[in-house]
């Protein structure tokens, strides 16, 4: 097809990161991966193409063509900005990687008469042009990044793959230069040929398939060999080593910090259980946030991210207290933007009868208990969805309960000043808080 043809058919510019584009260059990736296994097999081998390989040979061919096709008509990002202009994606792409892509279509058989006749095994090299596109593997990988993947198990990923490749073509340069018997099957000619590679570049070496010592071609292919398996074992050693120091990163920030605090409480004789519970603290933080504080996680965030991310992780928290189910969503912003992640563990003290209030609270996990005058009896089990200490923010009283956890509780805080603010930009909100707080007074004198 003429490369007019290509870039002017009236199709609609694919966006880069269209769903169906991101299937068809997972598509394109495993056509890559099995054309990179195969060209330099049936070079190395002298395998004919014939049967099922002629029938793959085909499909991939149909594949890379179709390839180049979508390519001419899919924008692309420069500068965190989309490009959708046809003449610069045409230019963008010309002066990139279509020319090996062109290449990489090459038949390895021509038509002649009624048959189908063979590209001589010089011909075929050009098919190792093919090799380039395993890039295109290399960015499908990359693109794992931008997603909820762990960035860990992608390196972890690249790292193997780029490993099997490289020792699949280092095998397949053995055999191109005579280093194991041609008398062997193709398999088992392979298998030695890999064996051997797997060997010298785990720099392990047995000694039992070695080159031939009056070859110079295959002592000079072995030299390069072992270097590039020097090179491979340091950076696997490397990605190893990076990638657990990773995996470990926060828990170590997280024992680091409770370290200095059970330092700090030996020094100063703290009794046993109160630092039994200071532990017990810092463990339900780690187990239920790896130990990160949720507020200054997403302080850094511009406010329109930030509010995006909170509506997300406070959706259920704010749909399950009653006073917010026929909110605004202007006032659900503001609550949503000011709310402040706190934890508790069993037997903790949340608000102390006759102190003055700065706060109030939504019950995000856990349940509470509402403790008579006697700080014992209890009066009411507060439960998720419930919300507490906002008859002393509206009226300027002390606290007329005792609240102590029940069992391990998450906690979202709204400070006096900010809760103030929010009451004075919605009159209607203030009137129904009052309403309740009126009413708990009442019931709860």
């Amino acid at each position: 097809m003429p490369m007019s043809a290509l870039t002017s058919l009236d199709l609609p510019v694919i966006h880069p990161e269209d769903s169906r584009k991101v299937l068809w260059d997972v598509l394109v990736s495993i056509c890559v991966v099995l054309a990179v296994v195969i060209a330099p097999l049936t070079i190395a081998l002298k395998l004919e193409l014939t049967g099922w390989l002629r029938i793959l040979d085909a499909v991939l061919n149909l594949v890379f063509l179709a390839d180049i096709l979508v390519h001419f008509n899919t924008g692309y990002v420069k500068r965190r900005r989309l490009i959708t202009d046809r003449a610069l994606i045409r230019k963008q792409y010309l002066r990139g990687q279509f020319w090996a892509d062109a290449v990489a279509t090459l038949p390895l058989v021509v038509p002649v008469g009624s048959g189908l006749v063979a590209l001589t095994r010089f011909a075929r090299f050009a098919r190792l042009a093919r090799l380039v596109k395993i890039f295109v593997v290399f960015r499908s990988l990359n693109r794992l990044h931008q997603t909820t993947v762990s960035s860990n198990l992608v390196r972890l990923l690249i790292m193997v793959f780029w490993l099997l490749i490289t020792a699949h073509l280092i095998a397949c340069g053995m055999i191109m230069v005579g280093g194991v018997p041609e008398a062997l099957s193709p398999a088992l000619r392979f298998l030695q040929a890999y064996y051997w590679t797997i060997t010298t570049v785990a720099t392990v070496g047995y000694g039992d398939i070695v080159p031939d010592q009056t070859n110079a071609l295959q002592l000079l292919f072995t030299i390069v060999s072992q270097i590039i398996g020097v090179a491979m074992y340091g950076y696997v050693i490397g990605n190893i080593a990076s990638v657990i120091s990773n995996l470990d990163a926060a828990k170590t920030n997280f024992m680091e910090k409770l370290e200095k605090i059970n330092t700090f409480m030996k020094y100063r004789e703290v009794p046993d259980e109160v630092v039994r519970r200071v532990n017990d603290y810092y463990f339900y933080l780690w187990d239920t946030r790896y130990g990160y504080d949720e507020s200054e996680t997403v302080a850094e965030l511009p406010r329109s991210i930030r509010l995006e991310l909170l509506q997300a992780i406070h959706q259920e928290v704010i749909r399950a207290v009653p006073l917010f189910r026929d909110a605004n969503p202007s006032l659900l912003r503001d609550v949503m933007l000011n709310l402040e992640s706190v934890a508790y563990v069993p037997g903790d003290i949340v608000i102390h009868r006759g102190d003055t209030g700065s706060e109030m609270y939504f019950i995000s996990r856990g349940s509470v208990d509402v403790l008579a005058s006697d700080e014992e009896t209890v009066v009411a089990t507060l439960t998720e969805g419930a919300f507490f200490g906002e008859i002393a923010l509206l009226e300027e009283t002390k606290r007329n309960a005792t609240i102590r956890t029940r069992d391990y509780c998450d906690l979202y805080a709204l400070n006096r000043s900010v809760f103030n603010e929010i009451l004075a930009r919605h009159p209607g909100f203030a009137e129904t808080v009052r309403e309740i707080a009126l009413k708990r007074r009442e019931s709860n004198p």
